[in-house]
Formats: structure tokens, sequence, C-alpha cells
């Protein structure tokens, strides 16, 4: 299935990003919610966070596109657990054994969905569709960590970003997306197919 078009979902709610920008690169790839896109956004929300706060782990995210119906594959890198350091800030009363815990259980969900997590790898085809953990002021309005959606092409990438009002595309190729993006040294890209 060939990308239609880019279809932005603009996040319905402070904390979905990751939910918004996967859902508008599976809308672009043809997938039809059979909820409103606020429900659809939300029940992504629901399966990919780690816990409640405001973001949602890529293992999350790529166990969300495997149950609707598309293949997905993690690579990320930088220091484990993932965003340790900005999740403790957020929830100090979260143990280090217990995120630990939420992650091992991503990870098995993730080797029995049969979706491959490669660590500290670059991502193997940039010219597939995906959803990149970017970097504050890199083509976003977030100072947090924030998900947008990404449709490398061949002479120009889309970016899906759920604050912004419409699709917009640049002239930097993935390479460089995936190079300057990032949050507390971590690097986050979940490449979706259908």
């Amino acid at each position: 299935m060939a990308i239609l078009r880019p279809k932005l979902w603009r996040q319905s709610f402070p904390f979905t990003c990751g939910p918004a920008a996967l859902g508008s690169v599976l809308t672009s790839l043809g997938w039809k919610p059979e909820r409103s896109q606020r429900e659809a956004e939300l029940k992504i929300w629901r399966e990919g966070t780690a816990i409640g706060c405001p973001g949602t782990h890529p293992l999350g995210l790529a166990l969300a596109a495997k149950r609707r119906g598309f293949s997905a594959t993690v690579f990320w890198s930088g220091p484990a657990p993932w965003l340790w350091r900005h999740i403790r800030s957020a929830h100090p009363g979260l143990s280090l054994r217990d995120y630990r815990a939420i992650e091992a259980a991503f990870a098995r969900d993730c080797t029995e969905a049969e979706v491959p997590v490669y660590r500290n790898r670059t991502p193997s085809d940039p010219c597939a569709p995906g959803v990149l953990l970017a970097t504050a002021g890199r083509g976003t309005a977030a100072a947090d960590p924030h998900w947008v959606g990404v449709l490398p092409g061949s002479a120009k990438t889309t970016i899906l970003d759920p604050l912004r009002r419409a699709p917009r595309t640049v002239s930097e190729p993935f390479r460089q997306w995936w190079e300057a993006s990032g949050f507390h040294r971590t690097r986050s890209w979940i490449e979706v197919r259908p």
C-alpha cells in the first residue's frame, strides 16, 4: 500500500503527541480508525504509555501499530531505561525497579508480537514512514520529549507534528533528522510498514 497523502492528527490532549503522530502515519498509509480520531488517539495512548505521565513509550507505540495491522520496528539508543531521568523528575515516587519491570513487560510483548527492537543501531531504511522522538526546537514547538510522524520521500521529507495545523515538508533527508533527534541523549524511531 503506497502512501496516499499526508494526514495530520492534531493532538487532542496535552499528553498524546505519540498517539497522534502514530495516528497521522497510519492514516497516511490508509488505516481507517473505527472510532473518532480523539477516541482512537486515547486508546493508543492507553496501550502505549509506560506509566501515567505525559508521553508514550516507543515499544508501546510499536505494539499499537502492530495491533492495527502494520509491521513496526523499533530503533532506540541512549541511557536505559528509556527516558528514566525525565520520567523520574515527573514521578519522584516511581522506583527504578518498578520502571524496569514495566519496560521488561513491553519488551516481552514485543517479542511475542514479533516486533523487532534494536538498541544503538541506526534505522535500516530511511525511506520508510515512522514516528520520531524529536529534539526540542528541531522543527517542533515543544520543549519536552515530543513525537512527530515522518514520511520520508526521495526529495522532501514530510513532518506530521501534532502541535501544528498542517503537515510540512523539509528538504533535510531523514538521516539528518535521526542524527539531530532525541531527548536526554535518547533517540527513538518506530519504523512502520503496511
